[in-house]
């Protein structure tokens, strides 16, 4: 029944929105890798980012400071929502943006920096949620 009613609303978003196959697949997988999976193999992280499995493949020689995937006793590769995300951060550069190798290595570690900058800021501004239960030494006094 479920199963109908998927393959219906399917149909009716190629009618709709004049997508493809090709599109469709793609949010279907992409549904199923951000519910299911934990560790991703190297042909899912590429139906999902567009981005061919040999270029991901180069792409882990290049930028082997932010892309770096765990690999089964097999040697498979298996990728984690970071990497997906690297990659996808990878491809807007190099394609959108036009950045070449080199810069794209410079705007990756930018990022890297801005987010360590951001968390020690947080945690020096006291942003960071205290723990469920946590008491101040204020609130407790002289009973310590």
């Amino acid at each position: 029944m479920l199963l109908d009613l998927a393959l219906i609303l399917l149909s009716k978003l190629k009618v709709i929105f004049n997508f493809d196959d090709d599109q469709i697949s793609r949010i279907v997988i992409r549904r199923k890798l951000t519910v299911k999976k934990i560790a991703f193999s190297i042909n899912d992280v590429s139906q999902v980012t567009g981005v061919p499995s040999h270029t991901i493949r180069f792409w882990e020689k290049d930028f082997n400071l932010y892309l770096r995937p765990a690999k089964t006793p097999g040697g498979q590769r298996r990728y984690c929502n970071k990497d997906i995300e690297i990659i996808r951060t990878i491809k807007h550069l190099r394609y959108q943006d036009k950045y070449t190798i080199a810069g794209t290595i410079k705007e990756l570690e930018r990022n890297r920096n801005k987010k360590a900058k951001d968390v020690e800021n947080r945690t020096m501004e006291g942003d960071i949620p205290e723990m469920p239960g946590a008491r101040n030494y204020e609130e407790v006094g002289e009973n310590v």
